[in-house]
């Protein structure tokens, strides 16, 4: 189920319990009240309510460290699921905590009712049960979780964009060349791993047009050492939808939008493009080191952005 699915979906991040509140707590709340309305979701079982995404942070401090992710409880409102009359209302009846392949089938059970607020071991008995005849159902299982952060050795393979062991091959290259077309998709091995190969010339950035004309000349025995590589700037002239440029350029990215048509004007330099619905993208570069200069691309369409490479694979501040 997605925040579609609901006539009132919202969160709430960095909220303040008070004393022992720990760091990063997140509250979710999905209604669908109205009556005869647009939305209601009925779930039953196993199901998935929402989809969380996590940035994780890319200091090496914390390198190879399993991140705990928890429910947490406040009072007995947190963490719970009513029926749509509003008259039913569903509460932990387990809490799992724990790696699941040391403890099978779920992990530890740690569900605790009489401990007390707040606390991470489901809702308590001191305030879930204080009226006698409208009383919640505990019928719910809670599995804790984390997020484990990968160990920087283990994606640090500068110029393996494909991670098969053998940096700085021409199926790196090709597999580069595609993800300026196609996207993140095209990295199925590891994605974090594969953009991390990416930073070829160990400035620490990833994913740009420089470090694939710098990775196509490592391949051709004609890159600089990364130290002697400068960021340059160029001026960029878009006549008659005639491209150029005034310094040699190893590769440019050029997205159009719409589904457009272009023309390359210099025969040293191959094309890849596709279009994704929106926008037309446009790669020029070369597999053999080739570079260009002057009027090198025809295109129809409105421009959003040109990003270059320079013919010795340093980031270039274009002008246009």
């Amino acid at each position: 189920m997605t925040a579609n699915d609901w006539e009132y979906f919202t969160y709430r991040y960095g909220y303040d319990c008070g004393i022992n509140c720990p760091s990063g707590l997140l509250r979710l709340t999905a209604i669908a009240e109205t009556n005869n309305g647009p939305y209601h979701p009925t779930e039953a079982g196993v199901s998935e309510l929402t989809v969380l995404d996590f940035l994780v942070t890319n200091d090496r401090t914390f390198e190879c460290q399993e991140i705990p992710i928890r429910f947490f409880w406040m009072d007995c409102d947190d963490n719970t699921l009513s029926d749509w009359t509003g008259n039913e209302l569903h509460i932990s009846e387990v809490v799992f905590d724990g790696d699941q392949d040391l403890f099978p089938p779920n992990g530890v059970e740690i569900q605790n009712p009489n401990y007390g607020y707040p606390t991470y071991f489901g809702a308590q008995n001191s305030d879930c049960f204080t009226d006698p005849v409208k009383q919640p159902t505990r019928d719910v299982s809670f599995n804790n979780g984390s997020v484990s952060i990968v160990c920087a050795d283990s994606i640090d393979s500068r110029g393996d964009i494909n991670l098969n062991s053998v940096a700085n091959e021409i199926a790196d290259a090709v597999l580069f060349s595609n993800y300026f077309i196609y996207g993140l998709g095209v990295f199925t091995i590891n994605t974090e791993g594969q953009i991390a190969a990416s930073d070829v010339n160990t400035d620490g950035l990833t994913l740009s047009v420089a470090y694939l004309v710098y990775l196509i000349q490592i391949i051709n025995g004609n890159a600089k050492p990364p130290e002697n590589i400068t960021p340059i700037t160029a001026n960029v002239s878009i006549n008659s939808r005639i491209l150029s440029v005034d310094k040699e350029m190893g590769a440019s990215l050029i997205v159009v939008e719409g589904n457009q048509t272009f023309e390359l004007l210099n025969t040293d330099m191959i094309t890849l493009s596709s279009f994704d619905g929106t926008t037309t993208r446009i790669l020029v570069y070369s597999l053999e080191g080739n570079s260009f200069i002057g009027n090198f691309l025809r295109v129809n369409g409105n421009i959003i952005s040109i990003e270059f490479g320079s013919a010795d694979g340093a980031t270039v501040v274009s002008q246009i």
